[in-house]
């Protein structure tokens, strides 16, 4: 599987931030058991991309759960810069 801790040396993307992108997948990998299937999020993309008003943000999964309660909670214009600069400190 792409990014696992098993992943050949040979398949990660060559990057110019190497620690970044291991730091990434570790956190990933600690929430894997709760992610989503690939299925079950395809399907998601496809109704939004069928929607004719599709929405700001899809979440899918039991993952999404706790992001689901905290963007109900918080508007778009203040949720969006929040999770950009949560990401970039990963």
């Amino acid at each position: 599987m792409a990014g696992s801790p098993e992943e050949p040396a040979e398949r990660r993307p060559v990057t110019d931030r190497p620690d970044l992108y291991t730091r990434v997948m570790e956190h990933l990998w600690r929430h894997y058991a709760l992610m989503s299937s690939p299925e079950r999020l395809a399907a998601a993309v496809v109704g939004v991309l069928g929607s004719e008003r599709p929405p700001a943000h899809r979440r899918v999964g039991p993952d999404a759960a706790g992001i689901r309660i905290a963007g109900d909670l918080v508007p778009d214009r203040v949720w969006d810069p929040l999770v950009h600069r949560l990401a970039r400190s990963l």
